[in-house]
Formats: C-alpha cells, structure tokens, sequence
C-alpha cells in the first residue's frame, strides 16, 4: 500500500509537470500495487483521467474519472471526487457541453461548502464563472472569477490564481477594456510559474486566452504569444490546445496554417474545434 501511494504521488508531480507518457507507466505499476484497495485506485483513476484529458484522449478520459467518482463516492472520499467531478466538468467544457458541465460544477461545489473543503474551491468555481461567461452573463462570471482569485490568493495557490486572473481578464476584454484584460491575461500564466511543480497545463490555457484576445484586437505580440502556446503545447503533447494555437495563427492570416490544424484536429475527439476551424475559415474567407 505505502509503495502504490508513493508510486501515485510521483506520478502526480509527473502529470502536473505534463510528463504523461512518464506519469502513465509510474500509475501502471501503483495500480498493481493497489489491487483491492478502492480509494487508492480512485485516485489513480483520476489522475490518469486528467492526463487522458489533456492530450485530447476525451473518450478514455471520460471513462477513467467516471470510474474515479464512483469509487470516490462508494468510499465517502470527498477530496477525490470533487477533484474527478471537477476534471470531468473542464472536460465538457473544453468541448462544448455545458449544460452537463454546469450540472456537475454545481453538484462540485455544494460538496465543498458542505465538507468545508474551502482550499479547493476556485478551481471548480473558476470553471463556473467561464460558464457564465460563455453564456453572456458577465456580471456572474466577473463575482465568479473575482471570489476565485481572491481565494486563491489567500491560499497562496498559484495554479487557482493563474486560472481565475485567466477569467478576469478575459471579464476586462468583454467590458471593453481591453488594455486591462491583456494585462491580466499576461499575468495568468506568469502567475502558474511562480513555482516549479504547478499545473502545465493551466499556464497554456491562460495563453491560449491570450492569444485569442490578442488576435481579437490586433495586439502586436500576437504572434510571438502564439508561438510560445505552440512550443508547450507540441513539447509536452497538449493537442488539443496545440490545435487552437495553429487556428489562431490562421486567424493572423496565414493560409496554410488553418490546414495544418485541421490535420491535427483529426486526432482530437472534439466537436468544439470543429466551430473553431469553421469560423476560422469563414473569417480567413472574408
């Protein structure tokens, strides 16, 4: 038991830092390990859920952290299940489906204000706010995203201050002030690498908002902010976000780039990027 928890927290670093092929074979062997012992293998299941998710395996992803909740709630742990819930909720969102996003993030925080688990909440509230956001309803997602960093901030978690200055700023372009929200939205990702074990993946969500708000309003380090997103995201197999770095540099008008990321798009199971490639298109046409 000892040897599967130290395999599953090394593998944990692993994933954080998006070494997933490494994080893969390290939860392989603490599964073994782990065999019978349900909140371990919940915990595995969930981290191996988010790495799935994260090189744009939805399909797999889906199927691993439904697992992870399940056990998570068979064995009243409640720290693992709001964790697999909340990825299973990023999951919709990054394609598309809000509507079961929504139902999962509130179920999500009901649990952490009725545990008490308040370290953990501006990470599913932040995804909350970006719901509402998407919706129109900024007034909701700027409350949201401000609660979050505050939180986040208190706590002294770069990962939840990276993700809710991510909204905050993209709250200050919706409002049209767009030199403040690009401000913001170059501090989210500087905010992920304040230490070295963060979340890798959220510092190239916060580009990826950065690029399209700078592509939006014609900001002149565009294309060296895009540039940046496309070498994490090649480098450490994020394909999904790979792909929309290769569409925002088609919206900077460069043809052969919008091809380039309908092939890579091929490899990821999402529907979501199929509208961005279209109104990529659409825009490049006009």
């Amino acid at each position: 038991h000892l040897a599967a928890t130290g395999r599953r927290e090394i593998a944990w670093i692993q994933f954080l830092r998006a070494r997933y092929d490494r994080a893969e074979t390290t939860l392989s062997h603490a599964a073994e390990l782990a065999e019978g012992d349900e909140n371990e293998l919940a915990e595995i299941e969930l981290i191996r859920g988010t790495c799935r998710s994260d090189v744009g395996d939805y399909a797999t992803a889906q199927s691993l952290l439904g697992s992870s909740s399940e056990r998570s709630e068979r064995v009243g742990s409640l720290d693992t299940l709001v964790q697999a819930w909340t990825m299973l909720a990023k999951l919709h969102v990054l394609r598309g489906e809000l509507k079961e996003a929504t139902a999962l993030l509130d179920r999500t925080l009901d649990v952490v204000d009725a545990g008490g688990l308040t370290s953990f909440r501006p990470w599913p509230e932040s995804f909350r706010a970006e719901i509402a956001l998407l919706h129109g309803d900024v007034d909701a997602a700027d409350e949201g995203f401000d609660h979050a960093f505050a939180l986040g901030c208190e706590i002294g978690d770069p990962c939840w201050e990276s993700i809710a200055a991510r909204g905050r700023g993209l709250v200050a372009v919706e409002r049209g002030d767009v030199a403040l929200g690009l401000e913001l939205l170059v501090e989210a990702p500087r905010l992920c690498r304040r230490l070295p074990d963060t979340y890798l993946w959220i510092e190239a969500y916060g580009l990826d908002a950065l690029c399209g708000a700078a592509v939006e309003h014609g900001a002149e380090s565009a294309a060296r902010w895009i540039g940046q997103l496309e070498t994490l995201a090649a480098r450490r197999g994020l394909r999904e976000l790979l792909v929309r770095a290769t569409i925002h540099r088609a919206h900077l008008g460069q043809p052969e780039a919008l091809e380039v990321a309908r092939s890579l798009a091929a490899q990821v199971d999402n529907p979501a990027l199929d509208d961005l490639l279209a109104s990529a298109a659409t825009r490049m046409a006009a």
